[in-house]
């Protein structure tokens, strides 16, 4: 039956067609009842290698969340659960041009529970433990586990110490100097312990997400803009001094005796 579930779960995650997600290129089932998974050989990093302890620019730990969260969103609308989203199932690549392209990596081992309903037609037996030992097995663990890794991206430190699993983590604001309040909540509301309290769907995320990088670029475009207005109200002021620094020195040169 694992064997059958394996190779069920890897056929349904080769449908899902996101990018974002490792291609299933075959499912068969050896001479000895193994099951094998041919999967797209792929030529990067994990996240995990890229991290190495050091946190990223906000700038690029958000353009690498918003992929995983369009992975795992295309993931969840097929039917399909990660739960066990981490640093190593993280590839990144180069594709297209693109640096720091995101697939994801880790469905292949998960089983498949019986279809259920229309909103979840099918799920993971497996279940993701989160800090005091408690277990859940839904779309929000995803959200949760999302939220830890673009945590860890921003800080450089995962957001939970082993040492105290159930006390609140440090707020990134507080660790990241000038990270936007906006994107600040977003990581928080993602690692609340109550699953209620986070954003329901991988859907909502990626929505939250994507409004975290408008108010960046718009915040980015609005500084630039104020720059180039000071520099052009400096610009006169800084020619004419630039005209009376010369003339000075014209004259000075003039006046000043040569040397015997």
């Amino acid at each position: 039956w694992r064997a059958t579930a394996f190779l069920e779960e890897a056929r349904a995650s080769a449908r899902i067609g996101s990018p974002h997600i490792v291609d299933v290129l075959d499912t068969v089932e050896l001479p000895d009842g193994r099951p094998m998974i041919a999967m797209e050989l792929l030529h990067g990093i994990t996240l995990r290698q890229l991290m190495s302890g050091s946190p990223l620019t906000p700038h690029r730990a958000l353009a690498i969340a918003r992929q995983i969260a369009k992975g795992l969103r295309a993931a969840h609308e097929a039917g399909l659960l990660h739960l066990d989203l981490g640093p190593d199932q993280v590839m990144l690549v180069e594709r297209s041009g693109q640096q720091d392209f995101v697939v994801l990596l880790g469905f292949g081992g998960a089983q498949l529970l019986p279809p259920q309903d229309n909103a979840h037609r099918r799920g993971v037996v497996r279940r993701m433990t989160l800090p005091g030992g408690r277990h859940e097995h839904d779309a929000r663990a995803d959200v949760r586990a999302l939220g830890t890794l673009l945590y860890e991206m921003l800080c450089g430190i995962p957001p939970f110490d082993p040492r105290d699993p159930s006390a609140a983590p440090v707020p990134p604001s507080q660790m990241v100097r000038g990270l936007s309040r906006r994107l600040d909540a977003t990581v928080m509301r993602c690692l609340r312990p109550d699953p209620a309290a986070r954003f329901q769907t991988m859907a909502d995320l990626d929505t939250a997400l994507a409004k975290v990088g408008e108010t960046t670029s718009e915040a980015q475009a609005s500084g630039g803009a104020a720059l180039s207005t000071v520099l052009r109200t400096l610009a006169p002021a800084v020619a004419s001094l630039w005209a009376a620094w010369s003339a000075w020195t014209t004259g000075h040169q003039r006046h000043v005796p040569a040397a015997r």
